[in-house]
């Protein structure tokens, strides 16, 4: 796959061969952006109006040569080339190892779609809260058409998301605030019972006796080794 690079320079060298005309090796030194799929970023306000006044802020749907994102709220989706990004780069405001896992409680439709993606409003619980209390949470979401009652998925409670503020300083507190509560990004598979083994191996006796064998004929090496240096 493509992913958005910067060049930052190149240093082209020249090297002799016996026998040829010599040959040209390349070094080049770039920089990739460091934005990755379900990533949340808040987008620059020149990057915004570039790309019709999506987001703020808005969940990275994939990356290759171009970063493809999605507005959440709204279910509007823009590609935003790698000019644009460069221009002025931004850093992800959360990223999927901050996400925590929540329970679906309910799924419903909305009717919105793009690219794809279909809006629900879910009514989620924390996986962690379960059997403690009864807080829910209300959320649209653009994985509409894979969610139902039951199901486990990540999210980010942006509310409460530890992030650099330079992520947002050229925003309102508000404009930045205007987005789901809870942000949800991947719905975790159940895991495969082939996966696995219910059951494990056993250590056949005759191994275990060769191993028990050599672990003390080690310590009576060290013991040995140990009474020749007092003795010393």
């Amino acid at each position: 796959g493509s992913v958005n690079i910067k060049v930052m320079s190149e240093d082209p060298k020249r090297k002799e061969e016996k026998g040829t005309g010599g040959a040209v090796k390349h070094a080049v030194c770039v920089e990739v952006a460091p934005l990755c799929k379900h990533d949340v970023v808040c987008l620059h306000p020149k990057q915004y109006a570039s790309l019709g006044t999506l987001g703020p802020v808005v969940v990275v749907t994939s990356v290759s040569s171009s970063i493809h994102l999605l507005d959440v709220t709204r279910m509007r989706a823009a590609e935003m080339k790698g000019d644009i990004y460069w221009h002025n780069p931004r850093q992800p405001m959360v990223s999927l190892p901050q996400a925590c896992e929540y329970v679906v409680i309910d799924s419903e439709l909305t009717g919105l779609e793009v690219r794809g993606f279909q809006q629900a409003e879910v009514t989620l619980a924390k996986a962690s809260d379960l059997g403690c209390n009864d807080k829910h949470y209300v959320s649209r979401t653009h994985l509409g058409a894979v969610l139902q009652a039951g199901d486990t998925v990540l999210g980010y409670h942006m509310p409460s998301a530890v992030y650099n503020t330079a992520c947002t300083r050229e925003w309102a507190e508000s404009k930045v605030e205007a987005t789901e509560e809870v942000l949800v990004v991947k719905k975790l598979s159940p895991p495969s019972p082939h996966q696995r083994r219910a059951w494990r191996l056993k250590t056949l006796e005759k191994e275990r006796t060769l191993r028990e064998q050599r672990e003390a004929e080690r310590e009576e090496r060290r013991c040995n080794s140990t009474a020749a240096s007092v003795a010393a």
